[in-house]
């Protein structure tokens, strides 16, 4: 079934109106005309929409885009949300995933917010179909997966869309089936077959024969896929689903060429062609164009072959051509979604990381007390010393100057070590974001910014006291040399000073390392190096 994927979506509303007679829909438009409120209206749209479903995609998304036009001006959140839903269908189903995708983004910005187990079920649900489409499997089961967990936890299965769950077990068997697991495919799909039968659901049923038939195909079970086909087709004949129709009998070609019954699968070609036109699916319509250009080519029907390429050609270009200028649109509404994602995965971990946050607390207050007692015991023991040797000789007080010196680097590796362990705690937040609750992204996310902020934070001031004991005249003679230098300048003078790396002051200063190196070329302008061979650091440790 691989390259060929066949879904089904769940419909809020009348979901078999297709199989209704044209006096269905003249009584839907008649209760549309004497509606007396905006809902009223909006819902037999929806209905109106479903009707259309089977035979007329076009007809469909019209009606729900004037759903939405009047869904606008109620300013009903749950209306608006739907009304986004159905747009999406529409469109998935015509082919159009990247508008489809920008559709169903809004509708679940709104419905999320809302109280409403059965448009999510249903949106998450449909959002997987779509994320099938376009190959992104793990994230197809992803939303399929919610899908599912919003079922399990629903007070009520029996409203409408719950009701068909059989549709979400189809829909997890068509990714397993394109992600070669076979066995659980099919499992999947015999699972949603046995409640669409109890349902008489002839929609859904159309469908899941169809998966099982063309999995029989795969596996060459023959006869039992062509009883699936055959049941596919029936089933979907009974709702006069003419995009359904034409799937099918587009399937039997495939297999009756398969089993080299050549004369049949003509037949079947030819109606799937006529299905597809009346439908206005274009890719059942492309599919049955190419089926029709390889009988004939095997018939020895060279000239007809050759035409029906044609055909098939430049509708495939035009589908290709449309489907390049909607890519980006596509992608960049992904990647919007995604992040979206993990701001809201972010929350959904404040639970389960709670007791991580409470260790990684304890555990910098623990490092940041080791860091200060070692301070606190070398400023004691040069206290003693000096003491004690008032008149110490030049050696003495180089050493003295060496113990100033390594203090100034603990004070740095202080700092160091004081930023990487919030940016730590920070990412190992993070990378635990998937694993919780929607409802808890805010509260995790707020933790990590109240940590990003204490990163922010320095001991500048301390460091600059230090500095002036080991090197007491270099501000005075910086100020004197470069007087327009900005006290950020200085500091990172101050750091080139310790022969410290961009990327080290960067882990200080929390700027980045691009900011530095700007930085460090301003600073060689206002120290008069511009154009000069003079090494920035080397001319800083001679000043």
């Amino acid at each position: 079934m691989r390259g060929n994927y066949i879904v089904l979506l769940l419909l809020f509303g009348a979901l078999h109106l297709c199989a209704q007679n044209q006096l269905t829909l003249d009584s839907l438009k008649v209760q549309l005309d004497y509606a007396k409120s905006d809902s009223s209206r909006i819902k037999t749209l929806w209905e109106i929409s479903d009707y259309y479903w089977a035979d007329d995609l076009r007809q469909a998304l019209h009606y729900s885009e004037q759903a939405m036009e009047l869904a606008m001006t109620t300013k009903d959140d749950k209306l608006i949300g739907i009304s986004y839903q159905k747009i999406g269908d529409a469109l998935l189903y015509k082919g159009d995933n990247s508008n489809a995708l920008k559709n169903y983004y809004k509708s679940l910005e709104i419905i999320e917010g809302l109280d409403d187990d059965e448009s999510l079920f249903s949106l998450y649900h449909n959002m997987g179909v779509l994320f099938g489409r376009i190959l992104d499997f793990n994230m197809a089961l992803s939303f399929y997966e919610k899908a599912l967990f919003v079922y399990n936890n629903a007070e009520n299965k029996t409203i409408p869309s719950m009701g068909q769950i059989y549709t979400l077990y189809n829909s997890m068997g068509n990714i397993y089936d394109e992600k070669a697991e076979e066995e659980t495919a099919n499992e999947y799909y015999l699972r949603a077959l046995d409640l669409a039968l109890k349902k008489e659901d002839h929609q859904a049923l159309g469908v899941i024969y169809n998966n099982l038939g063309k999995l029989a195909v795969e596996k060459e079970e023959w006869n039992l896929a062509l009883a699936y086909l055959q049941k596919s087709l029936e089933s979907r004949q009974r709702i006069h689903d003419l995009n359904g129709m034409a799937k099918s009998y587009n399937n039997l070609t495939q297999y009756y060429m398969l089993v080299n019954e050549v004369d049949e699968a003509f037949a079947s070609a030819q109606i799937a062609l006529e299905l597809s036109h009346e439908a206005g699916a274009m890719l059942t319509r492309l599919k049955s164009l190419e089926n029709l250009s390889a009988i004939y080519q095997s018939r020895g029907e060279l000239q007809v072959a050759l035409d029906l390429y044609k055909q098939y050609k430049e509708l495939n270009d035009s589908l290709i051509n449309e489907s390049s200028i909607k890519k980006q649109t596509e992608l960049q509404v992904k990647y919007e979604y995604e992040k979206e994602e993990k701001v809201k995965e972010a929350v959904r971990q404040k639970e389960s990381l709670r007791y991580i946050l409470v260790i990684s607390v304890l555990t910098f207050g623990f490092v940041t007390s080791i860091l200060f007692y070692s301070l606190a015991k070398s400023r004691s023991r040069r206290v003693s010393l000096e003491k004690k040797s008032l008149e110490q000789d030049l050696d003495l007080r180089n050493q003295d100057l060496l113990v100033k010196d390594k203090e100034l680097a603990s004070s740095v590796l202080f700092l160091l070590k004081k930023n990487e362990l919030l940016t730590d705690v920070s990412e190992r937040l993070l990378s635990f974001k998937k694993k919780i609750s929607p409802d808890n992204q805010n509260s995790i996310q707020k933790i990590i910014l109240d940590i990003q902020e204490g990163a922010k934070e320095d001991m500048w001031e301390e460091f600059e006291m230090r500095f002036q004991q080991v090197h007491n005249d270099y501000f005075l003679k910086l100020k004197e040399y470069a007087p327009d230098l900005s006290p950020g300048e200085i500091k990172i003078c101050t750091f080139l000073k310790l022969n410290m790396t961009s990327k080290e002051i960067s882990a200080i200063t929390r700027q980045s390392v691009k900011s530095i190196e700007v930085a460090r070329t301003r600073i060689r302008k206002k120290l008069h190096l511009t154009n000069k061979e003079v090494n920035l650091v080397s001319f800083l440790l001679d000043f």
